[in-house]
This record gives C-alpha cells, sequence and structure tokens, in this order.
C-alpha cells in the first residue's frame, strides 16, 4: 500500500471514532431526556436508570487536557466541558477515568517531578475538576487513606496505564497502578484529537511566579458574554410551582411574606424564596423524611449517596431554568455540624462566581437532609465576547500584584447584573514544586 492511501486510510479511521464517540453521546443524552427527573411517571428523589448515568457527572471535570495527540503523538490540547463538539470525548473521557478509579490498586506517594512528567511526557488525559473532591466520591470507596483531590491525570505507563493525583489537604502526591482498562482505548481517543499550543506555566518561561499547574495559551481567549437573570422571579406563586417540583402538598402548607421573601411552612419544613432567586429549605430538629437519602444500587458509601441526593434535588429544581449554565460539584466537606455538598454554576466549562456563594449547598446529618439552598439563575448567550487579556500580559499584571504563588484562572463573575462577562482570577495557592 503505497504512504498516500495508508495516510488516506489514518484519517479516515479517526473520522469514524469521532462519530462513533459523538453517537454515544447523543445516546446518553437521549436516555437523560427520556427519563428526566420530575417528568410525568418519575418520583424526581427515587432511583431510577436516569440517575445511574447521572452519576458519570461527578467524574466528569469542567476541563480536560490531552496530552500525546494527533497522529504522531506529540501534541497537546485543552478542552472545556460545554465546548462545541467536546460532549463526546468528555464523555469517552469520563469512562476511562470510571473504568480506572474502580481498580483496587494501592496508591504509592510519588514526587512532584513525577506529577510533571505525568502531565506532559506521558500519552494520557489531565483531568481538573476545578474543586475539593473526596476520592471516596469519585470511586465509591470508603477507606481512611482516601486523599481529597481537584487533579487527576491518567496515562499510559510501560507496564498499562497508572493514575497520578495530588492530595489537596496533605499538598503529596500519588501514584499508582490501574489493574484493569485497556490502554488501546486512551490511545484510540487521543489520536482523534488536534493539538493546540497549551503548555502549563511550569514549562512556560513567563509564568511570572504563578501556580506551577496553571493552563497557558499564548493568544487571548474569546469567552461569550452571556445575558443573567432570575428565571423564578418574587412572589407565592413562584413558590408554590418550585413546592410542586420538590413534592411538597401546597394545600397542607401555610404562607406568609417576611423581609423581601416568601415563606412556606409544610409539616416541620420551611421553604423560603428570595426577590433574588435564592430558595432556602430548613427542616426542624434532626431533618426531614420527605428528602430520602437513596441512591442507585452501585453508591454503597455516605458521601457519594449525599451527593447523589443532592443532585436530584437540584435537577429537580434547576433544569430548565438555568439555560446554558451547567452544574458542577465543586466541594464536598465533613463538618462538625455535618457534611456540606456544594455546587458551581459553569459556562462552557468557565465556572461562575456568585455574589451569595456557591449555586447549590447543601447540609447533610446521618440519614436527612437539614437544610439546602439553591441560588436559581439563568444564562443565555448575548452574540457579544468578552474581552480578556492575552495570559501573558495577564501574569504581567498578577506578578505586578504581588500574587505570586497563585493560579491564574479565567471565571464569570455574577454580581446580580443583566450581563456577565468572563475574566482572569488570582485564585489562591494549590500546587507547588516538591
Amino acid at each position: 500500500m503505497d504512504k498516500s492511501k495508508k495516510k488516506t486510510l489514518t484519517e479516515l479511521g479517526k473520522d469514524v471514532l469521532i462519530v462513533l464517540l459523538a453517537c454515544s453521546a447523543l445516546w446518553l443524552a437521549d436516555r437523560i431526556r427520556t427519563v428526566m427527573p420530575g417528568t410525568e411517571g418519575t418520583d424526581p428523589f427515587r432511583p431510577s436508570e436516569v440517575q445511574q448515568l447521572e452519576h458519570m457527572e461527578q467524574v466528569r471535570p469542567l476541563r480536560l487536557v490531552a496530552n500525546g495527540v494527533g497522529g504522531t503523538g506529540s501534541g497537546r490540547c485543552l478542552l472545556y466541558w460545554g465546548e462545541e463538539n467536546s460532549e463526546a470525548v468528555f464523555q469517552q473521557a469520563s469512562s476511562l477515568l470510571t473504568e480506572a478509579l474502580s481498580s483496587p490498586g494501592k496508591a504509592e506517594k510519588t514526587s512532584r517531578r513525577h506529577w510533571e512528567e505525568a502531565l506532559t511526557k506521558r500519552p494520557g488525559l489531565y483531568f481538573d475538576f476545578q474543586g475539593q473532591i473526596p476520592m471516596e466520591v469519585l470511586t465509591d470507596q470508603h477507606r481512611e487513606d482516601l486523599p481529597v483531590v481537584r487533579r487527576l491525570v491518567l496515562y499510559k505507563a510501560i507496564n498499562g496505564m497508572e493514575l497520578c493525583y495530588r492530595d489537596e489537604t496533605e499538598g503529596t502526591y500519588l501514584a499508582q497502578q490501574v489493574a484493569v482498562g485497556n490502554p488501546d482505548h486512551l490511545e484510540e481517543l487521543l489520536a482523534a484529537l488536534t493539538g493546540d499550543e497549551t503548555v502549563y506555566a511550569f514549562e512556560s518561561a513567563w509564568s511570572g511566579g504563578m501556580d506551577p499547574d496553571t493552563l497557558l495559551h499564548p493568544t487571548a481567549p474569546t469567552p461569550p458574554e452571556y445575558l443573567a437573570s432570575n428565571p423564578v422571579g418574587g412572589g407565592r406563586e413562584a413558590l408554590e410551582e418550585l413546592m410542586g417540583e420538590l413534592g411538597f402538598s401546597v394545600s397542607t402548607s401555610s404562607f406568609y411574606a417576611s423581609g423581601g421573601e416568601q415563606v412556606a411552612r409544610n409539616g416541620n419544613n420551611m421553604l423560603r424564596l428570595s426577590d433574588w432567586g435564592t430558595l432556602r429549605y430548613e427542616a426542624d430538629g434532626e431533618g426531614s423524611d420527605h428528602f430520602p437519602i437513596q441512591s442507585p444500587g452501585d453508591l454503597e458509601h455516605p458521601l457519594a449517596r449525599y451527593v447523589d441526593t443532592a443532585r436530584r434535588i437540584t435537577n429537580a429544581v434547576m433544569r430548565g431554568r438555568t439555560e446554558q449554565a451547567r452544574l458542577y460539584l465543586n466541594r464536598v466537606e465533613e463538618r462538625k455540624d455535618g457534611t456540606l455538598v456544594t455546587f458551581g454554576y459553569s459556562l462552557n466549562g468557565i465556572p461562575v462566581r456568585l455574589k451569595e456563594g456557591p449555586a447549590a449547598s447543601f447540609l447533610f446529618r446521618g440519614d436527612h437532609v437539614v437544610q439546602f439552598e439553591l441560588c436559581l439563575r439563568s444564562y443565555t448567550p448575548s452574540g457579544n465576547t468578552s474581552l480578556v487579556l492575552p495570559p501573558r500580559q495577564a501574569a504581567a499584571a498578577q506578578e505586578a500584584m504581588g500574587l505570586e504563588g497563585q493560579e491564574l484562572l479565567l471565571v464569570y463573575t455574577d454580581s446580580g447584573g443583566d450581563k456577565v462577562n468572563a475574566g482572569w482570577a488570582a485564585d489562591g495557592r494549590s500546587s507547588e514544586r516538591k
């Protein structure tokens, strides 16, 4: 076979793989629409087939970096969750990570150098959740040695595949052999992607002393501008509609107005809806049985079950109201007063920072939902783009402000106005050269 025909067949193979990945994502989306929580014949707080599919979202990152892409296996590219044509890639990558996390392999401490080599020298996928997620939630395994993570990289090693990640509590790095999973599937996904000029700050000469794991690109991003609004408004009618979606009886509830809020009491359950669009729920005493802590049969451990319950309640209210925004898990924290689970909004994989905190927050105690708060916001494209500095200039500005060691991160800021734009933010110290 001559070289031109061989090249044509290779390119055809890549096109076929992309089509298959897209079909897989479309099938999953169709299954979710078919059994949507809150629709007729479905209890939004009981396990169902779609809720098992939605558990995949717990291992879906906001950003994905593929290393070793293209036919030569020498490129690298950055993908954001929600970007056009990225859904199939994220679905396939999440499936690979889910499979790898099911491996019972024991993690061993490793070095910062090993971490950097895994990111840049090995064919693999880097997952950035942009939150503080206990590995117990991702693996549904309960062990004392499981850390809290934000970033993981799944890569091809000499013997099969390995996982490497950073313990966000201790600041140390760990690596483990993956006992399950096919490296060929990883390589097929990487070969179908096209490289860009993404680099890490630790590879760059102009990073300005920022967090070494900051992702950089030489050109200025052009994220869209969005129109923002409150999708529920105020008034008793809006509160009654939300109560119905949450399974509360309006006829057996009492209502009153207080300080810019509509308030409803149903038994030992209290719900408040503010004019801003924030829905608050509180249960008297130790909690209510209205929201059962149940989940699909494959979730066995408390933290994973809490996240699943919080996601189902949030989806019952927010689905169809937030327009372009997607929810992502950004924190699970065990505290003295219970377990806190929070979600954030993202637009095209870029996190949204709200003036009132997270998009959704839940407090669990034992087998009960003690309280939750949902900030309902709707986002639609305005047709304009955000004006964002090129990363190199943003890095120089960050250094001039004395923010050395912090990550340069692209975020949307929602202060309650009618428009939101993306811009650079310094986001604390998350990585060190160890």
